[in-house]
Order: C-alpha cells, then sequence, then structure tokens
C-alpha cells in the first residue's frame, strides 16, 4: 500500500493494528524495559505494556497531525504579527504627510492629499519610506505589551490626515480617531509637534476645491416652477427610516397590543445582550484551546470580561512573541524582491479618488486665473 493511497477504514484498522503489533512486541522484549520492570509487581506487567504500547501508536499515527494543528496556529499569529508591521511603516508615512502638508517637505509621488491614501492602501511597496527596522520592531513590541495596544483599527483610517490631526489637537478623543500606535510612537520619539504643524497644502486644496464646487452649483440648471398648487403647497414629509430603532420602537408602543409589545420588549432586551459580546467566545475558545498552553485568567465579577481580558492579554502574547520572526520573514522578501501582496488594496476606488480630486482642483485653479496643473 502507497502512502498516498487514500485508505478504507478496513485498510486503516489493519494498518493500525500492525502497527500495534509491532511496538508491543518490541517493549516485551526490549531489554531495558526488562530491567527497569523488575522494580515493579509482576501483575501489572500485561496491562502496563498494551497501555505503553497503545499511547506509542497514537503518538506515531497522530503525533504529525496534532503537531500540523500546532503549527497552523502558530502561523496565524505570525500572519497577524506581520500584519502589524504595516502599521510601522504607516506611522512613517503620516509624519511625512504632515510635513508635506506644512510644506517642508516634497515628493514627486505626491501632489495631492488624496495620494498619501494611495500609498497607505499599499503600504509595503511605498517607494519613498525607509524599510522597517529591529529598533521600530522592538518599539512596536514594547507598545503591544503596554496597557494602551490597540487590538483593531479601521485600516482605511491610518492616513486620514485631518481626522487624525483634528481629533489629536483637540480636548478629547471619545471616538478614537487617532491611533494608538501613533500615540505611543510620538511619546517615545518626541514627534507630537508633527501633529500641531500648519496645514498650509491642504489649505489650499481646500480653496481650489471650494471654487469648483460652487462653480458646479451655480451652473445647476433652476427647476421648473410647478404648476400644481396642490403639490408646491404641501410641506415636505419627514423620511420614514425602516432602520432607526427609534422608529419601529414607536409604531410597536403605539400601533400593536400588550401581548407583541412584551414579546419586543424582551427580543429587544436579549438582542442587546447579544450584541454588546465582544467578542465570539467560541472562536475565542477555539483559539486558545488549538494552542495547548495554559493561560490564566483573573478573578471577576463578569465572566465576560475576565475571559475578554484573558482572550486579550494572550493575544497580546503570541504577537509579540511572533513579531521578531515575521520581521525576518518581512526583510527576506525584501532581499529576495518578492512583492508584497496588499490584500485590502482596491486600485479603482482609490483611482476614482485620485480622479475627482484631480480634477476638482484643476478646476478651482482655472476659475482662478491660474494655470491647470499641480504646481501650487
Amino acid at each position: 500500500m502507497g502512502d498516498d493511497k487514500i485508505l478504507t477504514e478496513v485498510e486503516k484498522k489493519l494498518r493500525a493494528q500492525k502497527l500495534y503489533d509491532e511496538i508491543m512486541e518490541k517493549i516485551q522484549h526490549e531489554q531495558p524495559f526488562a530491567e527497569e520492570l523488575k522494580k515493579y509487581s509482576a501483575s501489572g506487567k500485561q496491562q502496563f505494556y498494551e497501555h505503553l504500547a497503545k499511547e506509542k501508536q497514537y503518538a506515531v499515527q497522530w503525533g504529525n497531525m496534532y503537531y500540523g494543528i500546532k503549527q497552523a496556529a502558530e502561523s496565524w499569529w505570525l500572519d497577524e504579527a506581520f500584519e502589524r508591521l504595516k502599521e510601522i511603516q504607516q506611522k512613517k508615512l503620516f509624519d511625512i504627510q504632515c510635513l508635506w502638508h506644512a510644506e517642508q517637505y516634497t515628493l514627486p509621488q505626491i501632489q495631492l492629499s488624496v495620494h498619501f491614501y494611495k500609498y497607505g492602501k499599499n503600504i509595503f511597496n511605498c517607494p519613498f519610506i525607509e524599510p522597517v527596522t529591529a529598533a521600530e520592531v522592538d518599539l512596536y513590541i514594547a507598545y503591544v505589551n503596554s496597557k494602551n495596544f490597540q487590538f483593531d483599527f479601521n485600516f482605511n483610517n491610518w492616513q486620514n490626515f485631518e481626522e487624525i490631526r483634528s481629533a489629536f489637537n483637540g480636548d478629547n478623543d471619545e471616538d478614537g480617531k487617532v491611533p494608538e500606535w501613533y500615540r505611543f510612537y510620538n511619546s517615545h520619539t518626541g514627534k507630537n509637534s508633527y501633529m500641531s504643524l500648519p496645514d498650509i497644502r491642504g489649505e489650499k486644496e481646500r480653496f481650489y476645491k471650494q471654487l469648483a464646487e460652487e462653480h458646479d452649483k451655480s451652473n445647476i440648471p433652476e427647476p421648473l416652477e410647478s404648476t400644481s398648487p396642490e403639490l408646491s403647497s404641501e410641506p415636505e414629509k419627514p423620511f420614514l427610516s425602516a432602520f432607526d430603532p427609534g422608529v419601529i420602537d414607536y409604531f410597536v408602543a403605539n400601533f400593536e397590543d400588550k401581548e407583541t409589545q412584551n414579546t419586543y420588549k424582551k427580543y429587544k432586551l436579549m438582542s442587546r445582550a447579544v450584541d454588546q459580546r465582544e467578542y465570539d467566545y467560541r472562536a475565542m475558545v477555539q483559539t486558545l484551546a488549538s494552542h495547548g498552553e495554559i493561560w490564566p485568567i483573573d478573578d471577576h465579577n463578569n465572566w465576560r470580561l475576565a475571559f475578554n481580558n484573558c482572550y486579550n492579554n494572550y493575544r497580546k502574547y503570541k504577537i509579540a512573541e511572533a513579531l521578531p520572526l515575521a520581521y525576518e520573514q518581512y526583510k527576506m522578501y525584501r532581499e529576495m524582491n518578492i512583492p508584497f501582496e496588499e490584500k485590502e488594496h482596491n486600485s479603482q476606488l482609490v483611482e476614482k479618488l485620485e480622479e475627482i480630486d484631480t480634477s476638482q482642483v484643476l478646476m478651482g485653479r482655472k476659475i482662478n486665473n491660474e494655470p491647470e496643473d499641480l504646481n501650487f
């Protein structure tokens, strides 16, 4: 029977039995075992032989499979750590954006703000930022181990200059517009001042865009006056949204019977409890169980929070552990000129945004009697 053949259940059992018999024969006649077993009562020897043979059989049969499961689980963390290296590059690109907006830095590849969004969506292939360094990886590992580590951040917002800068310089950032990694990096590199640089270039872009928008509005034809007095005199009615929970609550409370109202209240109460779950607990348990590692869980009067904290601490540990290997993989890609694939890169969307911004700025410059180019 070849190893690549798909075995029937009977063949599997025969192969397993053969393996068991071979192991049993070896155990019974192996000299070290015989010498060691002289220390023990003879009554349990046969049972011990059988149990040991079974254990060795299972190890031979399933050992590679379980090791593969373990390796797959470790690979999952390596993939996440590799993605985290992108955050290092995002911050370096954002710092360049701050300098570019303040007109302290110029790049041939960047002519409009939208181009930073373009390169942010393809960050590992950005041609004008320096590669990730070992020192930056060490700093990021320190960030992972900090209390402010941010598990998830919207990948699309890394280069949202206006939003991030405004939130950073405002009184608070309740909505979490500023990535925690940016704050951590600034606090360890002294680059907080970059967020306070003037937005000279952005103001110019907004000026030209506003001219273009006002021009477009002024060229919209006036709507024809209605000849129907009934239609023209009727006040505009509010929009009835099926997705507004307040509207649904209102109709249930005012137009449904008591039994339906009570059932609806129970449904809302339960669905709210389900929606407030921070994680998919089955997935969390599966993740923890697949690694075969024991991880402590702290006492807490809320089991959900206790479990969330346990999972998050484990996740932080595994990401930090995988980052050095992810960095080696990153360096190998660069040394071997292997292209980085950007899963979230949507070239059509980027091209459309670039097209819209470019046309608006060029139109604004034309309206302002300036050359129709991006040299401003």
